[in-house]
């Protein structure tokens, strides 16, 4: 049923107003974030909704990929590597860029260290080499980060 309200919002609820949708479409994509979700076209839909409307606030779009990013599968690497690498998602794409070292620590290595270069992730990235599954931190990761110590935005230094 929340799959459903999901794809069909703005029908089910009769709301106008295209933000309202969206907020409402945020709380539908944390109500599905339980185990009965994994392997449903729930993070389809998710993924559908970051590109359904260009305009949406970034808040909002890092509300779907945290929610999709915690039902998740394996399978799901392919398209979120695709969607932590398309900068028009801006930081919404953060919770997908520290999904990628859950599933594969030495590409999820690459994309973020290629996605430094981008102020919109830059703090969550490096907070996902300090945390999280990724315990192994090469020796190369060191000369890559050493630049961001002085940076003058507090939440990338800390």
């Amino acid at each position: 049923m929340l799959l459903d309200w999901l794809e069909h919002t703005a029908e089910h609820t009769g709301i106008d107003d295209v933000r309202e949708v969206q907020i409402f479409r945020t709380g539908l994509c944390h109500a599905l974030t339980m185990r009965c979700a994994v392997g449903t076209r729930a993070v389809p839909l998710m993924i559908s909704a970051l590109y359904t409307d260009t305009s949406l606030h970034p808040s909002i779009l890092a509300s779907y990929t945290q929610a999709a990013q915690q039902i998740a599968e394996p399978s799901d690497y392919t398209r979120f590597r695709e969607i932590a690498l398309d900068r028009s998602i801006g930081y919404g794409r953060a919770p997908i860029l520290e999904w990628l070292f859950e599933i594969d620590v030495d590409d999820a290595l690459v994309v973020n260290i290629g996605e430094l270069d981008d102020p919109t992730v830059r703090a969550y990235i490096l907070r996902s080499f300090r945390h999280g599954k990724n315990s192994r931190r090469p020796a190369r990761l060191q000369a890559v980060v050493a630049p961001y110590v002085t940076d003058p935005e507090t939440e990338v230094r800390t």
